[in-house]
């Protein structure tokens, strides 16, 4: 039989297209319909995943239906991240990523799907349990003092560094997602950024360019 092909009764069946594992995540960025609500923070996520922009539930689980198909992988990666004008993806955790999350892990093919978050962390959740659907919540700390950080994310109000730093007292305070917790942060501010991360107790830390 021809490579990539199983003969049965004669007949052949292509296999190989869609089982070929996928070694990178998939990047979902959710569109916005409205203008940002406020100042909006810089998030810090990867630029050379493979990203696709979504604006529904059916979106979300098409888009993960067209990348992983029957992918055989052991594990699989979906990350949720920001809007093309910044907008967090928090916004839309009950509207759409909550409810997407629910029914592809019903799919056999996708309940091994470890799903993450790239969040500002100026945006919180009615319940900080309710982020136990990730995986992983990585939170853009960028740097280690008000100042910096409002240079870093491109805001003027020094509160909103107060508000990242809130939520992620209150993720580490949450025993279910004590373990899920990452900070990214910008080269230029590393040094101090590790530094407070520590004192949150997280030492998952990414840096960024």
């Amino acid at each position: 039989c021809p490579t990539g092909h199983t003969c049965r009764s004669g007949r052949r069946i292509l296999h190989h297209f869609f089982s070929t594992a996928k070694t990178s995540p998939l990047l979902l960025s959710l569109a916005s319909s409205e203008p940002p609500y406020d100042e909006v923070p810089k998030i810090l996520h990867p630029r050379d995943q493979n990203t696709v922009i979504v604006e529904s539930l059916d979106d979300v689980c098409n888009a993960v239906d067209n990348y992983y198909g029957l992918d055989e992988s052991d594990v699989k990666s979906v990350w949720f991240t920001s809007s093309e004008n910044g907008d967090d993806p928090l916004r839309r955790f009950y509207s759409i990523i909550k409810p997407s999350i629910h029914d592809l892990k019903g799919k056999n093919q996708h309940e091994n799907i470890q799903f993450g978050i790239y969040t500002s962390g100026t945006v919180s959740p009615k319940k900080m349990a309710d982020l136990v659907v990730f995986s992983k919540i990585q939170v853009s700390l960028l740097a280690g003092n008000p100042i910096d950080y409002c240079e870093a994310a491109g805001v003027f109000r020094f509160e909103m560094f107060g508000d990242v730093c809130n939520f992620l007292v209150d993720a580490q305070e949450t025993q279910a997602l004590k373990n899920k917790m990452e900070v990214g942060l910008l080269k230029k501010y590393a040094a101090d950024g590790k530094e407070l991360a520590t004192k949150f107790g997280i030492s998952d830390v990414h840096v960024y360019p």
